[in-house]
């Protein structure tokens, strides 16, 4: 993507409180806990355009749902001026997320699905 388009999507992130959002999400999270919010409907709302935009991604593992950053999402953090360091992205944080489903199988974490 062009500079410029990448300066829009950032100042987008910041205007609607979704760079705040991506931070939180900089490990793989169980979706439950993704958000620091009980909120439902919020975090529906936070979810769906997160994830239109190509900056979050879902895997199931057993009944659990784990949100992860792209890596689109950890470029645009970069240019947010947020640290990258413990951050997990893309393919990283799936390896992440299957790995823990192997660590753990007698707590229902046996299969991934992304």
């Amino acid at each position: 993507m062009d500079r410029e388009i990448w300066d829009c999507v950032a100042r987008w992130l910041r205007l609607t409180g979704l760079a705040k959002a991506l931070w939180r999400l900089r490990q793989p999270k169980p979706l439950s806990r993704a958000f620091g919010t009980r909120n439902t409907r919020y975090i529906a709302s936070v979810l769906e355009r997160l994830r239109l935009a190509g900056l979050v991604k879902e895997a199931l593992v057993g009944d659990v749902r784990y949100v992860y950053l792209t890596e689109r999402a950890c470029g645009l953090l970069a240019l947010l001026g947020y640290s990258l360091e413990e951050r997990a992205c893309g393919e990283q944080a799936f390896r992440l997320i299957r790995r823990g489903a192997h660590e753990y199988p007698k707590r229902g974490l046996g299969s991934v699905k992304g």
